[in-house]
């Protein structure tokens, strides 16, 4: 049961960190090669 909870906590932290690089920088972290900035 641990190891379920361990797999949640680790696919809601990619998941924060996916949605915060898109807050702060205003696009999708792979979608680099075309940033014009």
């Amino acid at each position: 049961m641990s190891v379920g909870i361990l797999a949640a906590i680790v696919i809601i932290r990619t998941f924060l960190s996916f949605t915060l690089e898109v807050e702060i920088t205003g696009k999708w972290p792979w979608s680099q090669c075309n940033s014009k900035d």
